[in-house]
Parts: structure tokens; C-alpha cells; sequence
């Protein structure tokens, strides 16, 4: 069978899962909807939400943006939002490909280091494909928006990372890293078009509706609401979800106790919160070169961007488990860190490495591990722990150590 057959089967098989896919409801249905009830000048972010249960989170402007294709059956978009999801994926690992010395991949060719990194976000990958998820367009946004400020495109990277932080808050993370990387006209840009997107949609449905839902959108994505501060659904892993339930008595999903301590719920969140600045706070110990300096070494550059995509869906509220993609570039540098060394602390480091990782591999799913099992795991947050360790494995694998460098 010749390469060109195997493509083309592929190719049709990808299709075939794309257009199923879209037919099936997921979570772009909420997205659609919320224009739909847009167009009808209602609160989008007010029940009723869509089949009584899914709530919209994302702004005003990004339902406006959808308004064109909620005339048609949603699976048309859908299908085409999942081709370019796949287009994001393949250009991002080309971005991420070119802050890399491939003559520095001892023993493993790109080939192989591309399908070690599949492996481990593999599930990842299903289930922002499954959910026809934005989060591969959010990451594919972060880099190819820092790519264009290196090759001094400023407006378009200001254009391209404010209208991701406007769709979804979490990529505002990467704001101070602009300015501690002397990065000020390309941050200045990018917040001036992120407050005018804001007001931009005031132009189609008028000043006061705009105003009415960015109100709502803010008392709806608020991080010091109470829903936001602990959360105790199997299906939300972030700190603000696994943090609290171990230090306080919550209600789960499963009749298992869970906490460790007994503290009063406002010391575990108060807890929960400096773990969350510990975190922030540990890019300095990445960032080790002067502020406001442009660093120059692209591997350096990588690692920074990685430990920030690494600690996003840690630190923010309400993360579902396709959120963890944010997690590739971390995967991605670390596979390479680890063909650059050896020794005996190197073992021990991949060792621990595939340890933390083995809850992101297909290995994990409810119809090879059981659905009993499988609960288990999303009660005591098992991935949410394992991330939160490999933060501090991270850190220890940092560019100065390579020996090629």
C-alpha cells in the first residue's frame, strides 16, 4: 500500500469522523444557540440556558461572530470548525517545531518525538474534537500571535491574542509576560484592541443591549463568585476544584470522603488561592533574564510560553478536561529535554515524569479502565494533582541544563 493510499484513507476516515462529530450535540451547540437568542436580544448569558443545563461563557462579540452561520444547521459550521482545528493543530506543532534545534533530537527523530507528544495528549485531543472545543484554536492562538510580534507584525499578533482573551479571558495570563519581555508596543496594541472589542459589538446591537450583556458576562465569569471559588462537579479539574474539596467537607459526585482536613470553607479557599500564586509567582524562578529585555534564545522563549500554558488551566475557574491541551508545549519540551540528557537524576526525571503523566493517556478511559474506576479518578482529581506536580518537575528541566547548550 503506497503513501498517497494511506493518505486518502485517512483523509476519508477523518472526514467521515468530522461530519459525525458535528451532527452529534457538543458544546459549539451552546455557542450557536447563544447567537441565536442574540439575534432575539436576549440575555445570553440568563437561563434559559441551552437543554435547560449548558450555560454560555464566552463574550458578547464572539456570539455576534457566529450570528452569519446560525441561519444554517449548526453541524455545517461545526464541520468546518473541526477542519480548522485541525489546520490550528498542524500549524502550531510547525510553530512549536521551529524554537527547536532538530540535530539536538539524540536517538529520536521528529517524526517519533511528534508521535510520543500525540500520545500523551491524545485523550486531550478527543475530547476538544468531541466537544468541538475552542481550546486548540486558544493555544494555536497564543503562539502564532507571539510569532508575529517576533517578525514584527504588531498589529496582527495584537489583533489575533485580543480577540482570543476576549473570546475566552485565560489567555490574559500572557499579557505581563509582553511587558517583562520589552514586548510594550505589541502589549499596548493588544489591550487597546481588547477593550475596543469590548465595545465593538455596540455598532450592531446597540449600546445599551451590549451593555446589558457585558454586565452580565462579567457577573457571569466573575472569579470571586462563589461557584467559582470551590467547585465540586467531576467535571470541572482545576485548583479551584481540587484544592477545597481536600481540606473541607464537600458533597460529590460519589459517596467517598475525599478531604484529608477539616478546615472552615473560607481557609481551604484561602488556601486554594495561594497555591494558585504559587504558581504565578514561579514564572519569575523561568523568567530568570532581566525584565523588560528581549530574550533572545528560542528554546528560552519556548520554555517561558510553556510553563505558562502549563499553569493556565490550573489557575483558572470552571476547566473542563479538554482545557488540559493548554498543557502540549510543556509535553513538547520536556520529550525534547529529556533526549538531551542522561545520568542517573535523568532516569529518575522521566521516571517521575511518566508517572505524572499516565492519567493523559487513552490507557484511562471508562470503557478500558471501567466507568467505577474511571469516577474515581475525576473525584479525587487525579490529573488535576498529577499537573500541579509535574509544574515542579517543569522547573527543574530548565534550558541552562542542557548539555548541548
Amino acid at each position: 500500500m503506497n503513501k498517497k493510499l494511506i493518505l486518502i484513507i485517512i483523509a476519508v476516515f477523518l472526514f467521515g469522523w468530522i461530519i459525525n462529530t458535528a451532527i452529534q450535540g457538543n458544546d459549539f451547540d451552546v455557542f450557536m444557540n447563544a447567537s441565536i437568542r442574540l439575534r432575539n436580544h436576549d440575555d445570553i448569558y440568563s437561563k434559559p440556558y441551552f437543554k435547560n443545563i449548558y450555560q454560555y461563557f464566552y463574550s458578547p462579540l464572539f456570539a455576534i461572530i457566529l450570528i452569519p452561520f446560525s441561519f444554517f444547521p449548526f453541524s455545517i459550521f461545526e464541520s468546518v470548525w473541526l477542519l480548522f482545528m485541525f489546520y490550528n493543530f498542524i500549524d502550531l506543532w510547525k510553530i512549536c517545531n521551529g524554537y527547536f534545534e532538530s540535530n539536538h533530537l539524540f536517538g529520536i527523530n521528529n517524526n517519533k518525538w511528534l508521535l510520543l507528544t500525540l500520545l500523551l495528549i491524545f485523550t486531550t485531543i478527543l475530547y476538544n474534537i468531541s466537544q468541538v472545543q475552542m481550546t486548540v484554536f486558544l493555544v494555536w492562538g497564543i503562539f502564532k500571535s507571539i510569532s508575529y510580534f517576533e517578525n514584527k507584525k504588531s498589529l496582527k499578533g495584537g489583533l489575533l491574542l485580543a480577540l482570543i482573551i476576549n473570546i475566552k479571558i485565560m489567555p490574559i495570563i500572557f499579557l505581563p509576560y509582553l511587558f517583562y519581555r520589552n514586548y510594550f508596543k505589541e502589549a499596548f496594541i493588544t489591550i487597546f484592541l481588547f477593550i475596543l472589542f469590548f465595545y465593538l459589538p455596540a455598532l450592531f446591537i446597540g449600546w445599551e443591549y451590549n451593555q446589558v450583556l457585558l454586565i452580565s458576562w462579567w457577573n457571569t465569569i466573575n472569579p470571586v463568585n462563589g461557584e467559582h471559588l470551590i467547585e465540586t462537579s467531576n467535571l470541572l479539574h482545576s485548583i479551584t476544584s481540587t484544592i477545597p474539596i481536600l481540606l473541607t467537607k464537600t458533597e460529590g459526585d460519589l459517596q467517598l470522603r475525599r478531604n484529608i482536613l477539616n478546615l472552615s470553607l473560607k481557609n481551604a479557599i484561602l488556601i486554594s488561592s495561594i497555591f494558585k500564586l504559587i504558581l504565578i509567582f514561579c514564572t519569575l524562578l523561568v523568567l530568570k533574564s532581566k525584565p523588560f529585555h528581549r530574550e533572545k534564545n528560542k528554546l528560552n522563549i519556548f520554555y517561558e510560553i510553556g510553563y505558562i500554558c502549563l499553569i493556565c488551566p490550573l489557575i483558572f475557574p470552571h476547566q473542563n478536561k479538554y482545557s488540559y491541551f493548554f498543557v502540549l508545549p510543556a509535553f513538547i519540551y520536556l520529550i525534547y529535554y529529556f533526549t538531551n540528557q542522561n545520568g542517573k537524576i535523568t532516569r529518575i526525571k522521566i521516571f517521575i515524569f511518566i508517572l505524572l503523566t499516565l492519567t493523559y493517556l487513552p490507557l484511562n478511559g471508562s470503557d478500558i479502565i471501567g466507568k467505577h474506576l474511571f469516577e474515581i479518578i475525576q473525584y479525587f482529581r487525579i490529573q488535576v494533582i498529577s499537573t500541579f506536580l509535574l509544574v515542579f518537575l517543569y522547573l527543574t528541566c530548565n534550558p541552562n541544563k542542557f548539555k548541548s547548550y
